[in-house]
């Protein structure tokens, strides 16, 4: 046997009752409808599917069917257009619209769409005047503003279409987001095809003639012999162009042909040029300079022994080559030796500096200089016979030799010289001062 049946009040039947009331009130809100209820008023365990299939419950759930949108035809009227059915007054509101530019031109810009009922709200926006772009601004500011992939102007171009989504994160002004790709993204390579390119008429090429940047146009390609039309916006065919060389230089060579402007070689050759020969206007020969070849090599001539040869690097004259010298105007950098079977003459070119080994010539003098610390070497085979630095002169090997001579005269101040002399048959060592007063050092015994 089981337990004993607890039968209950009236009074808590119709609490229960009341309960399950405001339950189903609660379901049928959500659109979940046959709940049923026992006799004493409990609702079953479970709940029933949704009878009524065109309602959908707020919680979600699956289309079966297609799901539509009313389009609406609007006219945007200065930058802006509402969603909303009935300005504000409707329960109801667009979902898709065909914009129209308004007054019906090409082109137009819209800046606000006005009108949202709901956060998230999405909308579709499609472009409904063939032949016209409208673009939508991004950031215009204001109520129903757009904001556009990439930061850029989105445009619209009929017969596309592109679907906006109420962005609830944005502030302080309603706004939405453009779910598409931006006006400025890239086209692929090679995926427009000729197929698809706008139609140009015959013997057309597509450019621009118009000084600046601009809209492309269409180029004629002109056809003439004679180059007749002289146009400075026309192309003229491979063939008009020959025709028109051969007809008025009488051949296909330079043989007999007068220039009346540069020659470009476009990256060729001058080839079995006989000599080439180069007039400069002042010279005082018709043939000044002229390249040619001569027995087993070449020769470059200057026909007047009065021209100089110049060559300069950017207008600044750096060697010239004359009939009696060659001057240079810069040091000379030498990586090999430097023979000549003539004197080596320096002229007057002042005193050595302190930073540079070098020899100079200054006033007739000849000028050795040697950096400080180093000294100067004087060797035979290979070998220092005599150093000369800063501390004296140094005969490593050898001695220093005097020759017999006549007194000389007193040295300056703070000076002596060491010489010898003949007395009476006899070689002497004698050091004269600056006094005048000359001393024997030693004597010949």
């Amino acid at each position: 046997m089981g337990k004993a049946s607890v039968y209950k009040s009236e009074a808590s039947i119709v609490k229960q009752g009341i309960r399950d009331n405001v339950k189903l009130s609660a379901m049928n809100r959500q659109g979940i409808q046959n709940v049923s209820f026992n006799s004493s008023g409990s609702a079953t365990k479970g709940l029933a599917p949704l009878n009524d299939k065109s309602k959908l419950s707020k919680a979600g759930g699956q289309i079966v069917g297609s799901l539509a949108f009313s389009h609406n035809l609007d006219f945007i009227s200065s930058g802006t257009i509402s969603s909303d059915s009935n300005q504000g007054n409707s329960t109801t509101s667009k979902s898709y619209l065909h914009l129209v530019p308004e007054g019906s031109a090409s082109s137009d810009t819209l800046n606000n769409l006005t009108g949202r009922k709901y956060e998230g709200q999405i909308m579709i926006l499609t472009n409904g005047l063939a032949g016209s772009t409208i673009t939508l601004t991004h950031t215009a500011t204001g109520e129903g503003q757009f904001t556009c992939p990439n930061a850029t102007d989105y445009d619209l171009v009929y017969p596309n279409a592109v679907m906006v989504i109420d962005d609830p994160t944005q502030t302080p002004h309603q706004t939405w987001k453009v779910i598409g790709n931006a006006s400025t993204t890239s086209v692929a390579n090679s995926s427009i095809t000729f197929a698809k390119i706008q139609d140009i008429a015959t013997m057309k090429v597509i450019g621009r003639t118009s000084a600046g940047s601009g809209v492309s146009s269409e180029i004629s390609i002109l056809d003439e012999d004679t180059m007749s039309s002289n146009s400075a916006t026309a192309l003229a065919t491979q063939q008009s162009i020959k025709a028109y060389v051969l007809a008025n230089s009488g051949s296909t060579s330079f043989s007999g042909f007068t220039a009346d402007a540069t020659l470009d070689m476009n990256n060729l050759n001058i080839e079995d040029v006989n000599s080439l020969k180069i007039n400069s206007g002042s010279a005082n020969s018709a043939d000044s300079f002229s390249m040619f070849g001569a027995g087993s090599g070449g020769a470059i001539n200057l026909v007047d022994d009065n021209d100089t040869f110049q060559f300069q690097v950017d207008g600044a004259l750096k060697l010239s080559i004359s009939d009696t010298v060659i001057s240079l105007s810069v040091p000379i950098s030498v990586t090999g030796g430097i023979t000549t079977s003539g004197e080596f003459i320096l002229t007057s070119s002042g005193l050595p500096t302190a930073t540079n080994t070098s020899i100079t010539s200054y006033t007739g003098d000849l000028n050795y200089n040697a950096l400080t610390g180093d000294s100067h070497f004087f060797k035979v085979n290979g070998t220092t016979e005599v150093e000369i630095d800063a501390d004296g002169l140094d005969i490593r090997n050898g001695w220093l030799e005097l020759e017999e001579r006549n007194e000389p005269s007193a040295p300056v101040d703070n000076h002596i010289r060491l010489y010898i002399a003949e007395l009476s048959g006899k070689t002497r060592l004698m050091a004269k001062f600056a006094t005048g007063v000359a001393q024997q050092i030693a004597i010949e015994p």
